[in-house]
């Protein structure tokens, strides 16, 4: 009998433990508060660097005066452009192919007897 211990501490009497004890609920311990982040109006994070910082991704700062301005990228080109009559002709001579399609179709089948 060397395997059971002699003394005489009953501080962990786990033999006499009754089931409502052991079951009891933990109570879960509070989550520690985390840190507040700025935040956009949805919520996510906002990055602290600026985009043409140099310390954002170890990049050199972006030299900005060589690229060209909104204004200049969306500007209204000049000279002749397609007419309305051209688009109308189009739009005309496809509508004659269709119907001409349609009616040899119609033609063949004899549906359509001429």
């Amino acid at each position: 009998m060397a395997h059971i211990p002699r003394d005489n501490d009953k501080s962990d009497d786990f033999m006499n433990a009754s089931a409502e004890e052991w079951s009891k609920p933990e109570v879960p311990k509070p989550a520690p508060p985390k840190p507040k982040t700025k935040t956009d109006r949805w919520g996510g994070a906002v990055p602290p660097a600026d985009i043409n910082s140099g310390s954002r991704w170890g990049a050199p700062e972006m030299d900005t005066s060589d690229s060209p301005k909104i204004p200049e990228l969306f500007k209204k080109k000049e000279g002749k452009g397609l007419q309305w009559w051209v688009i109308v002709l189009i739009i005309a001579v496809v509508l004659c192919l269709c119907s001409c399609g349609t009616l040899a179709v119609l033609a063949a089948t004899g549906v359509l007897s001429l």
